[in-house]
């Protein structure tokens, strides 16, 4: 569920990058709507009414990287994102591939219609889709580059932290995003 580490197995366009199962953050659950302005992140829950700010006090951004942050919205039952190139300068609207390349290194054009994707509200996750993302998410190659995971995509949950040695223990509850505030 939403904030689960958990264990899959990637897409077929992701899996030659990624390998067989990887591991990432649950962060959107069927029904839940996620939106990404610029390394902030609401999520407005199933059945409520406000969306609120998560606090990811895990999240790692990278300030070396070519990608600044990104916006992202689920139209359609499609991720859409874009990279910033620097803290005021977004790029071109993605349809799942937010990294302009597949696993195999081909450029994908951006979204034709940027307008219709910039006025469009972020939708609900459809029921049995999960949005994943990793918490180092300037430099992770995710849900906002290849889309939802269908649940049969699942293996486990991650219950403990074995590397780096000097963080070996359990997940628990300080590892999983809170709220920050709610906005309308």
């Amino acid at each position: 569920g939403f904030g689960d580490v958990v264990v899959f197995v990637p897409p077929l366009k992701a899996r030659a990058k990624l390998g067989d199962e990887y591991i990432k953050r649950c962060i959107g659950a069927p029904g839940d709507t996620i939106s990404v302005q610029n390394r902030r992140y609401f999520r407005r829950a199933r059945g409520t009414s406000r969306f609120v700010e998560l606090r990811e006090p895990y999240v790692k951004w990278s300030g070396d990287k070519s990608v600044f942050g990104y916006d992202m919205k689920i139209v359609g039952g499609r991720v859409y994102s874009r990279e910033y190139a620097g803290a005021q300068t977004p790029g071109f609207w993605q349809e799942e591939g937010a990294v302009g390349r597949d696993a195999s290194g081909i450029t994908f054009p951006p979204v034709e219609n940027q307008g219709a994707i910039e006025a469009a509200p972020s939708e609900p996750i459809p029921d049995g889709k999960y949005l994943v993302l990793g918490d180092h998410r300037n430099d992770s190659y995710d849900g906002h580059a290849w889309g939802l995971l269908p649940r049969q995509a699942f293996v486990g949950k991650a219950m403990c932290v074995f590397w780096p040695p000097n963080r070996v223990g359990t997940l628990d509850r300080m590892s999983r995003p809170t709220n920050a505030a709610a906005i309308q």
